[in-house]
């Protein structure tokens, strides 16, 4: 399910965006772990690019990647229909 959603938010991308976004992997985690919030990430978070930018590569040491946060987005689409 959420594999489809991502597909089809890709495929709505301008071609130039959506040919560089389908380069990048996208995980899901349920939630974000203790150790990001410990670091100060918000635990309500949808989702995290990790990784370089497209400009700056080699900095990092995680591989550019996506990662949604179900849950929380799960709860945000709750949220907003009501």
């Amino acid at each position: 399910m959420a594999n489809e959603e991502v597909r089809r938010t890709l495929d709505r991308l301008p071609a130039d965006v959506r040919n560089a976004a389908r380069a990048l992997p996208v995980t899901f985690e349920p939630l974000p772990g203790d150790e990001l919030v410990a670091d100060g990430l918000d635990p309500d978070v949808l989702g995290l690019f990790v990784g370089d930018d497209h400009n700056e590569e080699g900095l990092s040491v995680l591989p550019p990647q996506i990662i949604l946060y179900l849950e929380n987005i799960w709860r945000m689409v709750k949220n907003e229909g009501g």
